[in-house]
């Protein structure tokens, strides 16, 4: 046999071998829910953030799919069922999905809420698959994170962040090393045409963090030991509140522009960085980069980053984050599948695409990206980062501390009460608002005699059972729960009236109830004065047969199909107070002054006010405009015959017969309000301080934010009971032909 004809025998002998390799091309390994092949005996359920082939970043998206191709390549038995997370409260779901046995095998957790999840004992150990030199090599405050009481690993942290000061060269060359020197850095960049110095102010998870430093400088502590919060005790309170007050006096001297109390997102950080507004912001190492791809190159070389400035400049540190990699399985094939992913992906080659800094000593010399003059810098800042230790941790206490924050650069007296945060995790609510009642009084001898035809009660039967179950269920459990102390954190819950006590007593509730009626006040009154000013013009239009009737009622109709979410990102864009905010820039255009729509607490509410108004008055005008067209027009041609004008048509004829439209509509939209928290959550976030935080709202960040679901229940409650109390109300002026 030739040398050539063994060659191409071995050929075809490894070709065969590797067929199914051989002939799908990367393509054949990818689609947007799996990596590897479809016909791969063995599944491995992920679920990351961003950081995965999902990255909204084309290139850096590329990269990880090149990534995760050449992982599962090397493990052809192995599919990967892709989950990505979407934003919102994803981790408090999956903390549930967890406890019941139903989360994916391998996901991403972040190092916020990682404690939570060893708390709860779901998590598997990870500590055969790393050495203990890679274990040694972490930052003590990561190792720390990822350890358990018993010191065994159960997650890997792969990335972490910094909080840093970023500053444009050109008009702050030195880096201010005390809050002092960072005031005079703001006021004298102010002077130059700038903002002065931002920095995330409003009701948002980041502003907590990017403050926490501030505190940590003083000395204070957030919870002892034992994880009892002692912020608010009496060596504590004092430092709480002068680290509050730095902020404030940021404000307060003009070294901060007002509207910080608005910004709750970077990317707002970014825009005003982009847009050439600021020389100074305070943001997250990540930025970096987003900054380098947003300006060009002369514009980017003017900006560099420096420590936190502290109370002295011996008193410096800074807040961290980041995110880890954990497995949920109890199969050991997919415990050790979970740690390869970890280790081929995570442990090093994720933290070079995405310039994400690493949280082992030994990579920044690995990867060229941290070797450059600023990764170098952060490698020094990072050794501020090491000592805050995870010893700070942070639960219900956030939401609280975002909302003193802003308060504070609002101009509200800070702190006015410091309580201990609520412990639980996440839960939906919904109520019933229809009662079916059915005759029974039947002849219990014939009640199964007669046809089907004869009576309701087997027709409805279907819908009696389907109310109850998702109706009337739901609403009875909420209602034992507020008699709970059920948290999701823990397994257990007891039946008590202290949930009630402390929800019904809590400081905060008048100020929701009062921001609350003003909200749902002022959208009731607006929807229905404008809902039936345009029912009346499209009605005209439609009699006197003009253009653009339709083009007006599809306009007015596009407002209420617009998302929440998305129309109060809309109206935040318009009400935006920074120099390039829509309708201040108007205004400055016809020489008025700019308003501070969104970060004045006494104009805030009256903002959410104006974006409700202008997404559910379509909701008033299809009511109307259905009500208007069955009045009779014998009436109309009657009144105008006795001489009516137009004025008199429209009070004595036209607003009495809508009476009963506008009554029920009434009640819809007061009941639809009060459950709206998707728009504001977008626009204000309940800020500034607690001025627009409702009460669905405040239902909302006690169950998500605070983890307090005996709380988030009785809140529930107490909704229910208020929005049937005024639809009773606004049922007893409806006419007696209405209510039968």
């Amino acid at each position: 046999m030739s040398i050539r004809t063994s060659v191409s025998a071995l050929a075809l002998v490894v070709s065969l071998c590797l067929a199914p390799w051989a002939l799908a091309g990367d393509q054949d390994l990818v689609s947007p829910s799996r990596i590897g092949l479809a016909s791969a005996p063995n599944k491995l359920a992920v679920r990351l953030n961003t950081s995965s082939p999902g990255n909204g970043d084309p290139a850096v998206a590329k990269g990880y799919q090149d990534l995760f191709v050449a992982f599962i390549k090397k493990h052809p038995d192995w599919q990967l069922e892709m989950q990505i997370e979407t934003q919102g409260n994803e981790q408090a779901k999956m903390l549930e999905e967890a406890k019941t046995g139903n989360a994916p095998d391998c996901a991403a957790v972040d190092s916020f809420v990682l404690g939570q999840f060893k708390l709860n004992h779901v998590l598997s150990d990870l500590t055969p698959y790393f050495s203990k030199d890679e274990v040694a090599d972490l930052f003590p405050f990561v190792r720390e994170g990822v350890s358990g009481a018993d010191g065994k690993i159960y997650a890997w942290w792969w990335n972490t962040d910094l909080r840093v000061l970023y500053r444009r060269t050109d008009i702050a060359p030195d880096a201010p090393q005390t809050w002092d020197e960072l005031k005079a850095a703001g006021v004298a960049s102010a002077k130059k045409g700038m903002e002065g110095v931002i920095f995330n102010g409003g009701r948002y998870e980041g502003a907590t963090l990017d403050w926490l430093s501030n505190y940590w400088d003083l000395g204070g502590r957030l919870v002892d030991d034992s994880g009892k919060p002692v912020f608010g005790d009496a060596t504590n309170k004092p430092l709480f509140l002068k680290a509050i007050g730095y902020y404030k006096d940021l404000v307060d001297s003009g070294a901060a522009p007002k509207r910080v109390t608005t910004i709750a997102n970077y990317d707002d950080l970014n825009a005003a960085a982009a847009a050439g507004t600021t020389a100074l912001f305070i943001g997250g190492s990540w930025q970096l980069a987003q900054l380098k791809s947003m300006l060009e190159p002369d514009q980017f070389s003017k900006w560099t980053f420096s420590p936190l400035p502290g109370p002295s400049a011996d008193k410096r540190i800074t807040g961290t984050g980041g995110w880890t990699m954990a497995s949920f399985s109890k199969d050991p094939k997919k415990v050790e599948m979970c740690a390869n992913l970890i280790r081929d992906v995570y442990m090093g080659p994720a933290n070079g695409l995405e310039q994400a800094l690493p949280t082992r000593a030994s990579l920044f010399d690995k990867y060229p990206v941290f070797s450059t003059p600023n990764r170098a810098g952060r490698r020094s800042v990072r050794k501020q980062a090491a000592g805050t230790g995870a010893r700070h941790r942070l639960s219900g206490s956030a939401g609280g501390l975002q909302a003193s924050l802003a308060d504070a650069a609002g101009g509200v007296p800070p702190l006015r009460r410091c309580r201990r945060p609520s412990l639980g995790t996440a839960i939906m609510f919904r109520s019933a608002t229809g009662v079916v009642t059915i005759d029974a009084a039947q002849d219990p001898r014939s009640r199964f005699r007669r046809p089907i035809r004869s009576g309701p009660v087997p027709w409805m039967l279907p819908a009696i059972v389907v109310l109850g179950l998702f109706y009337l269920y739901p609403v009875l459990d909420v209602l034992r729960l507020s008699f709970t102390d059920a948290t999701l954190i823990g397994d257990h819950e007891n039946y008590t009236f202290a949930s009630i006590a402390n929800t019904i007593g809590s400081s905060r509730l008048p100020g929701v109830l009062l921001a609350t009626l003003i909200f749902v006040g002022g959208s009731i009154v607006g929807q229905q004065i404008f809902g039936l000013i345009l029912a009346l013009i499209v009605i005209r239009g439609e009699t006197r047969g003009l253009l653009g009737t339709t083009l007006l009622r599809t306009t007015a109709l596009v407002a209420w199909v617009v998302p929440g979410i998305a129309g109060g990102i809309v109206w935040q864009m318009l009400f935006s107070e920074a120099p390039f905010g829509a309708i201040n820039s108007l205004l400055r255009l016809l020489h008025m002054s700019p308003v501070a729509w969104l970060s004045n607490p006494a104009m805030a509410p009256w903002s959410a006010v104006i974006a409700n108004i202008w997404r559910g008055t379509a909701f008033s005008m299809v009511v109307m405009y259905a009500a208007r067209k069955g009045i009779d027009p014998e009436l109309y041609e009657a009144a105008e015959v006795d001489g009516a004008s137009s004025l008199q048509r429209l009070l004595y004829v036209t607003l009495p017969m809508l009476r009963p439209a506008i009554l029920v509509n009434m009640i819809l939209i007061t009941i639809q309000t009060m459950n709206t928290f998707d728009a504001i959550i977008s626009l204000t976030g309940g800020g500034p301080g607690l001025a627009t935080e409702v009460i669905s709202l405040y239902t909302f960040n006690i169950v998500f934010r605070n983890y307090d679901l005996a709380g988030g229940s009785v809140m529930s409650v107490l909704m229910l009971m208020i929005s049937l109390t005024l639809a009773v109300i606004y049922a007893g002026f409806l006419p007696r032909e209405e209510q039968s």
